[in-house]
């Protein structure tokens, strides 16, 4: 390539280290330099200063960007999936859990307690309880709720659940009673997603 007909130029690695040398190629990661005595010379991208990295970035026409932060080309995609869940995105809409348990089934619920479950339905109303703040979530055909004390609200700035009610929710988390119907403890925001 080009890049073998560069001149020397003074590199200097992370330790402080200084060596002359020409760029020979570079592949994610690393660098193969080519030393005045005619010897190559491969170097870790992390091995050389910020300095050095940025220089490199420029001789291979990056612009200034770090080329140990080049990132790598994507892939081409056909379709845009739904977006992961992430703690940064909990309410994406994601496909229903293959052992999901229609919140209606009475019965799978009941065998299911004490263990940890998932359960999938349709948002009736959000209730928030007393002057204590903490919620619960009702879904409709069923007495199972999703209850989540104000001390998990306030861990917390991703649970979004005012617009909840009409929305189809999957609920993870270990089965308990409550005054004889079925809960899960809401602690953490990733434990409910949007399906479709």
């Amino acid at each position: 390539s080009a890049l073998s007909a560069q001149t020397l130029d003074t590199w200097v690695t992370s330790q402080g280290a200084m060596f002359e040398a020409s760029v020979k190629q570079v592949i994610p990661g690393q660098v193969t330099f080519v030393l005045k005595d005619g010897r190559e010379q491969p170097v870790r991208l992390t091995d050389l200063s910020e300095r050095s990295r940025a220089k490199l970035s420029e001789a291979l026409g990056l612009g200034s960007l770090p080329v140990a932060m080049a990132p790598a080309p994507a892939a081409p995609t056909t379709t845009p999936s739904p977006a992961p869940v992430t703690p940064t995105n909990p309410m994406a809409t994601v496909p229903v859990d293959g052992s999901a348990i229609d919140v209606t089934d009475a019965a799978q619920l009941s065998a299911r307690m004490g263990q940890p479950a998932i359960i999938v339905g349709t948002v009736k109303e959000v209730v928030t309880l007393g002057g204590a703040g903490h919620k619960l979530v009702k879904f409709d055909g069923s007495n199972f709720n999703l209850f989540i004390s104000k001390q998990a609200l306030d861990k917390s700035t991703d649970w979004v659940l005012d617009d909840l009610p009409g929305k189809r929710l999957q609920v993870s988390g270990k089965l308990e009673s409550y005054r004889d119907d079925p809960q899960i403890r809401g602690n953490e925001p990733t434990q409910i997603s949007r399906v479709q």
